[in-house]
């Protein structure tokens, strides 16, 4: 059964302004696998994780999963903490977000799980209670990266993600939501080096997105159709111009950023742009993590999350 592991408490003197790195790495006995996530291991939740490969102890051979640490901050702080809640793209070694809560040196932990999806943290499934959740009484944001894995034209994903929006700040009413706008996935032919070889897939994403812009436009608390006059709208930044000011009251989310458009050949296509190794592309779904997709991605993400004021 996973066993939660306490650390007794580490006297150290700290100041406002200093950064504190914690690293926990752990081998399982035998052919056992290391529970280091909230509730149970999960590839990938955990720093380490590799797009088609294994975890291992770097020193033994065994394996293991070293870990994005501290899991959770129980302290007073004055400084912002997020949740960098995703599926599989999050899940990856240095992802974006990773990237940016690290060069920010902000207090971030990653939830990301392969296949997730807005529907599988609808209530009623182990996922929320059990990896969203238990972080939520000590982050200031969420940045919310899910999408890709929801199925649906118009307001289709709309409708599951503000039901999942709603989870959030049911839960945590202060905390801010922060939406990215999906990815790019293409097949390719020539290893994403021309546009002529590449084909979109999961272009649902493309409603997803093009709701996203106008604000996620909301009636009555429910999604309505791009274009609604009168509708409250969000933020949305896009390469550090606010692209949609705020529009009526009580949005559930603090802003958009359209990271896609740093990486998308132009807005909707569903191709990505090229001239970055093949390397970096990997399947058309999940960018190299820490390479230079994830980089431009990264720098997107701080960009318009500075415009956004969050």
């Amino acid at each position: 059964m996973p066993t939660t592991i306490i650390s007794d408490p580490i006297p150290l003197d700290l100041y406002a302004g200093e950064v504190l790195h914690v690293w926990v790495e752990s081998t399982p006995i035998g052919t056992g696998q290391v529970a280091t996530s909230v509730t149970q291991y999960v590839p990938g939740t955990d720093r380490g994780w590799v797009q088609g490969g294994t975890i291992t102890d770097p020193l033994t051979g065994v394996g293991t999963s070293p870990a994005m640490r501290p899991s959770r901050v129980i302290a007073p702080s004055d400084l912002p903490a997020w949740v960098l809640a995703g599926d599989s793209i999050t899940q990856t070694t240095d992802t974006y977000s990773e990237m940016r809560a690290s060069s920010a040196g902000l207090a971030a932990v990653k939830t990301g799980r392969f296949g997730d999806s807005y529907n599988g943290r609808h209530p009623g499934t182990d996922r929320f209670p059990g990896q969203i959740a238990p972080h939520l009484p000590y982050a200031t944001h969420l940045l919310d990266c899910y999408g890709i894995n929801d199925n649906g034209t118009g307001l289709a994903i709309p409708t599951v993600a503000h039901g999942w929006w709603g989870q959030i700040l049911a839960a945590a009413p202060d905390t801010r939501i922060v939406k990215t706008t999906l990815l790019p996935v293409s097949t390719s032919t020539d290893g994403w080096q021309t546009l002529a070889g590449q084909t979109a897939t999961r272009t649902d994403r493309i409603h997803f997105n093009q709701w996203l812009r106008d604000g996620a436009p909301l009636s009555g608390g429910v999604p309505v159709a791009v274009g609604t006059v009168g509708a409250d709208r969000c933020p949305v930044a896009q390469n550090g111009v606010i692209i949609q000011a705020a529009e009526g009251t009580g949005h559930p989310l603090a802003g958009v950023t359209d990271i896609a458009d740093a990486v998308e050949s132009s807005q909707d296509s569903g191709l990505w742009k090229t001239g970055w190794p093949t390397s970096a592309y990997q399947d058309g779904l999940h960018p190299l993590g820490g390479g230079p997709i994830m980089q431009t991605l990264a720098n997107r993400l701080t960009t318009d999350l500075d415009t956004l004021g969050v």
